[in-house]
């Protein structure tokens, strides 16, 4: 709730007027950006990353791989590396990908693992983080995102017909 309300009033500081968000507003929203980047980190799609074979013998770090040895990448892992991201990386904090001026953490922007990476690295990354972004502000910019409640105001689970 914290992180949406802070998110509405970024967008309602960009957007007077009433209008609805648009890409050229994309640098004046940069704790959207946070906040997706920060979804992808927390719980990423695909936790492993796609196999890669080793085309060589290899040593890593005193390990010995063996030429077509299949490796599956620990994508989640990486993700929540304290090192990396910092302390509490089961708590979603899109705060982390964001200088104390708000300014874009570029440290952190290199680490984008939710797509791959290497050479099966998914050149649809930037139209996915566009229609993620985008979705994104248009949604927090028009509704509230709540539990859902009964006729009398009550909190209730929503019932499926």
């Amino acid at each position: 709730p914290d992180v949406q309300k802070k998110a509405q009033k970024s967008l309602d500081a960009v957007l007077e007027g009433g209008r609805l968000p648009d890409f050229i507003d994309l640098p004046d929203l940069l704790y959207l950006s946070a906040i997706i980047n920060e979804v992808l980190r927390w719980h990423p799609v695909t936790p492993f990353a796609n196999y890669h074979a080793s085309t060589e013998d290899d040593v890593y770090q005193g390990y010995r791989i063996p030429k077509g040895a299949i490796m599956i990448p620990d994508t989640r892992a990486i993700l929540h590396d304290e090192r990396i991201f910092g302390p509490d990386t089961d708590k979603f904090v899109p705060e982390r990908f964001l200088n104390a001026d708000g300014s874009p953490r570029l440290d952190l922007l290199e680490v984008d693992l939710a797509f791959g990476f290497g050479k099966r690295y998914s050149f649809s990354s930037v139209m996915a983080k566009d229609t993620l972004w985008i979705m994104m502000a248009s949604i927090l910019t028009a509704y509230t995102i709540a539990d859902p409640f009964d006729m009398d105001g009550n909190p209730s689970l929503l019932k499926v017909i």
